[in-house]
């Protein structure tokens, strides 16, 4: 099992343990976790996928890049997620534009956003955007390839950078970590209309003090 692998297979066994009303598995390996009540459609978490080296070929030719290792391997494990009701979401290959009521309507927020589409000219050649949180006002969050890091921005910028982690392995698994014991907390007052607030913004986070903030960045 590869690094990757691992962390996302520990990310499943974290979501899951707060699964008390049902999951399903879709014929594209999407996983549907945590229905919201018994008879709703709607889940809390959506874990999209894999693809496989085709898939994430095309995905480069939407994005007009290769991918790094570690955004590479986590395509190979999945196509983009949402976690708890859209609290936060990385993008991926949407392969489908359809707006039908079946399991094609599952599908991630494409990677060109922000990367070939809607993005500022001030934003670093070395970002790659892939991820976001919807809360208002919204942030950006970016893989820099000059050194790895994982940043996030408000939306469409690149400053001031407001928070930030050493690495993709990192940011989603004290992100689920973080956002697991929120949802224990007050998992009540969540949906997609009000999802929980990223690290910088929630008074009630139980996470440790974030890496130091760095605003200079070099295109």
């Amino acid at each position: 099992m590869t690094q990757t692998a691992d962390y996302m297979k520990g990310i499943v066994d974290e979501l899951m343990a707060l699964d008390s009303e049902g999951s399903r598995t879709l014929p594209n390996g999407t996983r549907l976790i945590c229905r919201r009540k018994p008879g709703d459609l709607q889940y809390l978490h959506c874990i999209h996928g894999s693809l496989d080296a085709s898939d994430i070929a095309i995905l480069e030719q939407q994005i007009g890049r290769q991918l790094p290792p570690a955004l590479r391997d986590f395509y190979l494990q999945a196509n983009g997620l949402y976690l708890f009701a859209d609290s936060l979401s990385i993008g991926g290959l949407r392969t489908d534009y359809s707006r039908k009521a079946d399991d094609s309507a599952w599908q991630p927020v494409s990677l060109e956003y922000g990367n070939t589409l809607d993005r500022a000219p001030e934003i670093p050649s070395s970002w790659i955007a892939f991820g976001f949180y919807p809360a208002d006002p919204g942030a950006d969050v970016s893989y820099d390839e000059a050194g790895g890091r994982i940043l996030a921005t408000p939306r469409y910028k690149a400053a001031p950078i407001l928070y930030q982690w050493t690495s993709l392995a990192e940011m989603l698994l004290s992100e689920v970590e973080r956002l697991s014991a929120l949802y224990r907390m007050k998992g009540g007052e969540l949906t997609r209309f009000n999802p929980f607030k990223p690290p910088w913004e929630e008074p009630e986070s139980p996470t440790p003090n974030p890496t130091p903030q760095d605003s200079n960045t070099t295109k």
